[in-house]
């Protein structure tokens, strides 16, 4: 509770420091306060209004300046799909999204199918804490989220495309889309996952399927 407590009163420091440097290049510009990102203030006129705030408010420029700093939300886990590897005929989970990567983010990978005339594909969801763009497809390095079954056209040839696309947002929503390349036949699958982290959890976090094949 403290330690909430502790980071409402930061945020909300925060929060003010901005809203106050705001008013000091409004009055300096002559803008108006709703049309100013302070991202993209000359930075003289944004290092008077630093001063200023700090002497106002009896602040370190130090402090006004750590008010500023965006604050991120990261990801805990890495997430990624079950597929063969043609050079080993190896089943191995590929990540398409990294563990700490920032959030919200979509990434998108293109696989293709094993076999000839093959009728459907199951997109096998897995949840992992290694970082590796590939890693072994073990019972003790990763979790199953959640399986998804793509029916492919008939007559289609091995190899042929399916587009995995996985968007994660900030408040932990995973959006998996798969779809096949000749139709456009698609699956979607949305899961709630528990991994997004951020403040302290994260600057702790900072110190510490037969189904397809890719060639």
């Amino acid at each position: 509770d403290e330690a909430v407590a502790k980071g409402a009163a930061l945020y909300g420091r925060d929060l003010m420091v901005n809203g106050e440097l705001v008013k000091a290049v409004a009055l300096a510009t002559g803008k108006m306060e709703e049309v100013i990102d302070l991202s993209k203030v000359d930075s003289s006129i944004l290092n008077k209004a630093e001063k200023e705030v700090a002497e106002r408010f009896g602040f370190t420029l130090g402090s006004i300046k750590d008010a500023r700093k965006k604050v991120i939300n990261v990801i805990s886990k890495s997430f990624g799909v079950v597929a063969t590897d043609s050079q080993d005929n190896q089943e191995k989970v590929y990540n398409l999204i990294l563990k700490n990567a920032s959030v919200p983010i979509e990434i998108s990978q293109v696989f293709g199918t094993q076999y000839d005339n093959q009728e459907s594909v199951d997109i096998r969801i897995m949840e992992n804490e290694l970082r590796s763009e590939v890693i072994p497809l073990d019972r003790n390095l990763v979790t199953e989220l959640g399986l998804a079954e793509l029916e492919m056209p008939k007559m289609l040839p091995a190899g042929s495309p399916i587009k995995i696309t996985f968007n994660l947002s900030e408040d932990g929503r995973l959006f998996i889309e798969a779809v096949e390349g000749t139709q456009n036949r698609r699956v979607d699958v949305t899961i709630q996952t528990a991994s997004v982290i951020q403040g302290d959890e994260l600057e702790e976090a900072k110190l510490r399927s037969s189904m397809m094949v890719v060639s």
